[in-house]
């Protein structure tokens, strides 16, 4: 049985103020929901799990299995926080417990919660809490990772917070769960030793709250419906570029394109004069090679732009092979995923970024003759795709 609650309120020297939302389902006369109460208070209130708060979420199991902060810094994490001013003994609006975090985070500020010590986060599916914005709300945050030996994960991107809350948006003026799964960070085989919320709004942001936040081990919910329509990976301007395809083939890269039809079109581009149209068969592949080997030292992603055209259900699969013309093992990755294109799949007449860690794709620091975007849907397909890079 499971009792949800919007919120708990504290105001000072007041006593705390309870607002109960239970289940359609579950009705209580007044004299029961007393007892209700009673018994609740008597329980440990981190054997409450987040994720029965309100009503929707009532029917959710998010349990914290590993506390960051919990009424304070917990489990070895500490307060790591540059360009910003918390507040763990925040007790005006409280999720649950006695206090709240409260942070208020200047232009490039981040809050920030460490360890000395990695934490191993194997069995561990991600990270999860409840997140009020107080008065204002929709603060612009992203979120990042610190590795073992302190390397920011995602390397040169942050991930758009709004897109892992239920609604869609920093709340205003109530909690709302947030939940974010390991992998759209990326690789973390050695844990991690922190958890950034970086404002990336390019001002400063009113006060927000973190409340009942940590690690988690059952499936991350994902929050779609509602989400923010900005909910974007903000990308820096790359350092270093070597170009594949804009306009037509540069840098001596060929067509050695298998079961795939290309076709020059000048209606619909990133850039430039003119964007290819792909139209491929149920095992084509797009692709372009050199007799001569293209060293990938100091390049950090493949990127390019795809368009979906008259449909959304393309399903890619990109490949890269080495000098002597093999695929390179371990190395393919599926496009259709959120932690290289936004939304995690091609849009309908709309042009997106798909950028892909070489790492991923077993090619840091090596040397390449053949690209390959190959068609994973098992049926024909048709895009368009435009400005082909290799960046760093």
């Amino acid at each position: 049985m499971y009792i949800g609650f919007n919120h708990w309120r504290r105001k000072a020297g007041t006593g705390v103020k309870m607002y109960a939302s239970a289940p359609r389902d579950l009705r209580f006369p007044g004299i029961a929901i007393f007892a209700v109460f009673t018994v609740l208070s008597m329980v440990p209130h981190n054997a409450l799990t987040a994720g029965l708060f309100s009503e929707d979420l009532a029917r959710t199991s998010i349990k914290i299995q590993h506390f960051v902060f919990d009424d304070d810094w917990r489990n070895h994490w500490a307060d790591g926080s540059v360009g910003c001013e918390t507040d763990p003994k925040y007790d005006e609006w409280i999720l649950n417990g006695m206090y709240a975090l409260g942070a208020t985070l200047r232009k490039g500020g981040a809050l920030v919660f460490e360890r000395s010590v990695p934490m191993h986060i194997t069995g561990y599916t991600g990270i999860a809490g409840f997140i009020n914005g107080g008065k204002s709300g929709k603060q612009v945050i992203g979120m990042c990772v610190l590795d073992h030996i302190g390397k920011r994960v995602p390397k040169d991107e942050y991930l758009d917070l709004g897109k892992y809350i239920d609604g869609g948006q920093v709340p205003v003026d109530e909690w709302k769960l947030f939940a974010v799964p390991f992998k759209d960070f990326g690789v973390l085989r050695r844990g991690i030793t922190a958890i950034c919320f970086v404002n990336t709004a390019g001002k400063a942001i009113d006060t927000f709250y973190v409340d009942d936040f940590g690690l988690i081990t059952c499936r991350v919910p994902v929050f779609g419906k509602g989400a923010s329509s900005s909910s974007k990976l903000v990308r820096p301007k790359p350092t270093r570029i070597s170009y594949v395809f804009r306009d037509d083939l540069e840098g001596g890269w060929g067509d050695w394109s298998w079961n795939c039809e290309l076709k020059p079109y000048s209606k619909s581009k990133v850039s430039g004069k003119m964007s290819l149209v792909v139209i491929q068969d149920s095992g084509g592949g797009l692709a372009f090679g050199r007799h001569i080997a293209f060293s990938t030292i100091g390049y950090e992603y493949l990127e390019f732009s795809v368009n979906g055209w008259r449909r959304e259900d393309q399903k890619l699969r990109v490949a890269l092979f080495d000098r002597f013309g093999r695929e390179i093992r371990n190395g393919s990755v599926k496009v259709n995923d959120d932690r290289y294109i936004d939304g995690g799949s091609l849009s309908m007449n709309t042009w997106k970024s798909v950028r892909i860690p070489l790492s991923e794709l077993g090619a840091e620091n090596t040397q390449i003759t053949k690209i390959a975007i190959m068609n994973d849907s098992g049926k024909p397909q048709v895009f368009f795709v435009d400005d082909i890079v290799f960046v760093k």
